[in-house]
């Protein structure tokens, strides 16, 4: 399976910088509605995943124009990709702000917590390919059909 088929979570990351500038800000949304666009038409993208759109230096967005752009961008992902997802969330972090408009490490808890408080979705877990003869005991085939439940999403088989 592709790695983005198997990922409980897709991070997008759209630069602050860039969106900052009037001159590269549409490149970002582009190249973000581009990347999105393909996976979905790829097949990359399980419907059990959560996409979270992280907009990165919020320090460096200064005029209301850009936030606005911001903002806007955020409604227009998640009408075009929202029903991709199970989820879709937007955080603004600077970790390390250069300016004074944002405290240090400014979204990062908002963020983090949303990584780390979801269940992710339960792995689905490969039946093995030969479950008769020599190939698997008896003893693993009886454990496989008990435990079934307890394996899910424990581990991934590739």
């Amino acid at each position: 399976k592709p790695l983005w088929r198997r990922a409980d979570i897709i991070c997008l990351a759209l630069d602050g910088e860039k969106l900052g500038k009037l001159t590269k800000r549409e490149v970002v949304r582009s190249d973000a509605r581009n990347l999105l666009r393909a996976a979905r038409e790829s097949g990359l993208i399980s419907r059990r995943c959560r996409l979270v759109v992280v907009t990165t230096k919020w320090d460096l967005i200064s005029s209301s124009s850009a936030e606005q752009f911001v903002a806007d961008t955020e409604v227009l992902l998640n009408n075009q990709f929202g029903s991709d997802f199970v989820s879709v969330t937007f955080h603004r972090i600077a970790a390390r702000p250069v300016s004074s408009r944002v405290p240090y490490a400014y979204g990062l808890p908002g963020l983090l917590t949303e990584w780390t408080s979801r269940t992710p979705a339960k792995a689905v877990l490969a039946e093995p390919s030969h479950t008769t003869g020599s190939a698997m005991s008896e003893f693993v085939r009886l454990a496989w059909a008990r435990r079934r439940s307890t394996f899910a999403g424990a581990f991934d088989v590739v």
